[in-house]
């Protein structure tokens, strides 16, 4: 959207200035059809330049992109090994902390059945 802006930004004021050129030159008509042709072909090379190093950018972020798809799906394939092994190792001291606080709510319960009761 930007580089749309930009070349039509630049169009416009090629025309522009183009029509201010030739309303205020008291130059003869050959002067002015030469300004106009010279002017016209920078306007041209400017352009054929933005174009192209707008080619430039599209085909370095598609590549960009291929390669960040590469890199996460090389990460994910490490990571997920190295994760499921840190699970596997945690399984018992887990179920134990489960267990703990199991008998720590049953506590909890009977000491409270014990202040209600008095």
């Amino acid at each position: 959207m930007k580089l749309k802006s930009l070349v039509t930004g630049a169009i416009v004021g090629g025309i522009i200035g183009g029509v201010t050129v030739l309303l205020t030159t008291p130059s003869s008509g050959k002067v002015i059809r030469s300004s106009i042709k010279t002017e016209t072909k920078e306007w041209s090379n400017l352009l054929k330049n933005i174009q192209e190093k707008a080619l430039d950018v599209k085909t370095d972020v598609l590549r960009l992109i291929s390669e960040s798809k590469n890199a996460a799906n090389v990460v994910q394939t490490q990571i997920r090994p190295s994760i499921e092994k840190w699970r596997h190792s945690i399984d018992p001291e887990l179920e134990q902390f489960r267990q703990e606080m199991k008998e720590i709510q049953q506590q909890y319960k009977m000491l409270e059945r014990s202040v209600y009761q008095k």
